[in-house]
């Protein structure tokens, strides 16, 4: 967890969060929460 930037800790935040709450997550809703591209979103 260490060497992860500060970028991708804050998109493994809003995953955890939505895992918790909702209980799901898509790679295109942190696509579009993020506005990032695909193969970010798939890399972390």
């Amino acid at each position: 967890m260490d060497k992860l930037n500060y970028a991708q800790k804050q998109r493994l935040a809003y995953i955890d969060f939505k895992l918790m709450f909702v209980g799901h997550f898509t790679r295109s809703e942190v696509v579009e929460h993020f506005k990032m591209g695909l193969s970010n979103a798939t890399r972390d």
